[in-house]
């Protein structure tokens, strides 16, 4: 570990990297008991047995491509050296591909930040670092054509790796929140940036809001719309959970008195059941292999028990599949660098989730076909509900939006989601209105 560190750091990441070093107090905490649900979750080791793969690895990044149906991973840090090559799991052959890329990729790197843009078929890459250099660039992988964009507006965030960053469908944006920079100086600032204009946005509140830190991990909360981040580093390992919401642009500490130690290097999503999902990380006694899950409505954590899990390590990649509750786990850093690839399968949705079929647009009216949908169930256009009614005729499978087809241009692609009146939500489908 300290060999990698001293290949790829600078004395200022040096000592961030470096456990002893860490002044820290562990707050006073109770005993967390295991999760009444843990026998939800089981883990299944998917790592093949042959073809090629990607070399061990740690810090890189990885997203679920839901129009390939596989993981996507870019980048990160091995024992010789900084990658920057794009690898392809196919998660139903189970196999890896090398992607050959064209145009100018992204430089090599590790501690980037990446999401998937549904709308676009894009990933999209930002900040990192490589040696004594931080990043402040912004790029798009087209995943139909493998053409690699430099976004990278004039006007742009510091320089900075160990930040966490998420996708908002409503405004098609990647809101980042902290990170460390050359400087030796960590960052509390809260950014989007906008994938239809290019340009970043400062949402940074002056209060209530986390403290500054590194090295965190945050997911996407559907149902609120909200950006969750949890934990970190700051001269040691933080613990607090906090929620940034995304229409008004503030910050929400929820962290409960009750709850694990801090850690860092650790991946996490949110799963069906609107649960925060927690696993792995660098923590005071150690790298874990542990899945903590964080219950919003009764503000509490709990630590879910699963047999057999991957071998402790921090650093590693992760992508949540939610259309089938199934989180993917990559490589990462424990015994040794690994490219193992894991899944952590949930349980089927306790009802039924909507299922968009097909959708049109006659005038201002949105159309939309399906299954499973409730009494009560709204369309949504890119995160944004809309004013919706059931057909009095196939209220289950058809809603009806009227005004919303105004808000889609001919031509233009929107992602259509449908959301229950039990906040279940449908799978993303990609629409496009004929142009006229």
């Amino acid at each position: 570990m300290m060999e990698i560190i001293r290949r790829f750091a600078t004395a200022t990441i040096f000592f961030a990297f470096t456990f002893a070093s860490l002044i820290y107090t562990t707050p006073s905490q109770s005993t967390v008991k295991a999760a009444p649900q843990s026998s939800e979750w089981t883990w299944r080791s998917m790592t093949p047995s042959e073809g090629s793969s990607p070399e061990p690895r740690r810090n890189g990044v990885a997203v679920y491509d839901s129009a390939g149906k596989r993981i996507i991973i870019f980048g990160g840090a091995t024992q010789t050296g900084l990658l920057n090559d794009t690898w392809a799991f196919d998660l139903t052959a189970g196999r890896w591909t090398l992607l050959n890329t064209t145009g100018a990729a992204p430089g090599r790197r590790l501690g980037h930040n990446a999401i998937y843009d549904p709308v676009g078929n894009q990933m999209i890459v930002w900040a990192g670092q490589q040696g004594s250099a931080f990043f402040n660039d912004t790029w798009s992988l087209n995943l139909a054509t493998l053409e690699w964009r430099n976004l990278t507006p004039s006007s742009r965030p510091r320089s900075r790796y160990g930040s966490a960053s998420v996708f908002d469908p409503a405004e098609r944006q990647l809101v980042q929140f902290a990170g460390f920079t050359e400087e030796g100086r960590r960052f509390q600032d809260t950014q989007g940036f906008d994938l239809d204009t290019n340009m970043w946005q400062d949402y940074t509140t002056q209060e209530n809001k986390p403290g500054i830190r590194c090295l965190l991990t945050a997911a996407y909360d559907r149902a609120g719309r909200r950006m969750i981040i949890y934990g970190g580093q700051r001269s040691g390992w933080l613990d607090d959970l906090w929620a940034f919401d995304l229409r008004t642009r503030q910050w929400e500490e929820l962290t409960p008195q009750d709850r694990p130690a801090g850690r860092f290097f650790a991946e996490s999503f949110i799963d069906v059941d609107g649960r925060f999902i927690v696993f792995g990380g660098s923590t005071p006694s150690g790298n874990v292999n542990e899945t903590w899950g964080y219950d919003f409505n009764a503000r509490q954590w709990n630590k879910i028990e699963i047999a057999d899990p991957p071998s402790p390590r921090n650093g590693m990649m992760g992508a949540y599949i939610p259309e089938e509750n199934r989180f993917i786990v990559f490589g990462g850093i424990g015994s040794s660098l690994f490219n193992d690839v894991w899944e952590l399968k949930g349980a089927a949705p306790q009802s039924v989730l909507p299922e968009i079929i097909e959708a049109s647009v006659q005038g201002k009216r949105l159309t939309i076909t399906g299954k499973n949908f409730d009494d009560g169930a709204r369309v949504l256009i890119n995160g944004q509900q809309q004013k919706t009614s059931n057909d009095t005729a196939q209220p289950s499978s058809i809603l009806t939006a009227k005004k919303a087809g105004k808000k889609i241009a001919p031509g233009q692609t929107v992602v259509l989601q449908v959301r229950n009146s039990d906040g279940r939500l449908s799978p993303e489908f990609g629409y496009t209105r004929p142009a006229q």
